[in-house]
């Protein structure tokens, strides 16, 4: 799991907090699954040769997290939004403000509502 959050942009102290809250325990338990994880994520990149391909306006969607602690690991997901919409010609990216992983329904919902109304 630690060589994971470190693969995600995740530094020592990011680390060190996770390693001590409440969820660590579930993390580990899951840690299997991230075999699965890779062998899906290839390369990591996405695959913007076939992203290329798609014509149907697209929302790519990150959070925006307040916490500075939050912050680390998101550039990864940064990266990968801003390839996806520079590969997708009707693609737009959009932040969550105060949003993670787990994101509030609440939060997402006017910007799903807005995304499928336009």
């Amino acid at each position: 799991m630690e060589v994971f959050l470190r693969l995600m942009g995740a530094d020592d102290d990011s680390i060190a907090q996770t390693r001590s809250s409440p969820m660590w325990p579930a993390l580990e338990a899951a840690e299997h699954t991230l075999v699965y994880d890779a062998a899906a994520m290839g390369t990591g990149q996405p695959p913007v040769d076939r992203l290329g391909r798609i014509k149907v306006p697209t929302l790519v969607i990150t959070g925006a997290p307040d916490r500075e602690h939050d912050l680390a690991g998101t550039e990864f997901f940064e990266a990968s939004a801003r390839a996806i919409v520079e590969a997708i010609p009707s693609a737009e990216h959009t932040r969550l403000p105060g949003q993670t992983h787990e994101v509030d329904p609440h939060a997402l919902s006017p910007i799903l509502t807005a995304f499928y109304k336009g």
